[in-house]
């Protein structure tokens, strides 16, 4: 088998996933949120509510479906106009 054949990630494993970090601890890697004027409070909302939104997808393919997190990351992006950041 040459290099290109080889997959990029290893096969899942038949026990059961655990995650080395909490879908809390996600969250706080996924998103940074910087002190703004009150001005712009309203896109920080708008933000945080989108987030919250997105949780149980986030939840479900990152944590759930063991998918790495570029794959999460493209998914969020192309299909529900995100960027984590």
């Amino acid at each position: 088998m040459d290099l290109f054949e080889q997959s990029l990630f290893p096969p899942a494993s038949p026990v059961a996933f655990e995650p080395k970090i909490s879908a809390e601890s996600l969250s706080q890697r996924l998103f940074v949120f910087h002190d703004v004027s009150s001005g712009e409070s309203s896109i920080r909302d708008e933000i945080r509510q989108k987030w919250e939104s997105l949780k149980p997808l986030i939840q479900r393919i990152y944590i759930d479906e063991n998918k790495p997190f570029p794959y999460l990351v493209k998914i969020l992006r192309e299909e529900h106009g995100f960027d984590p950041t």
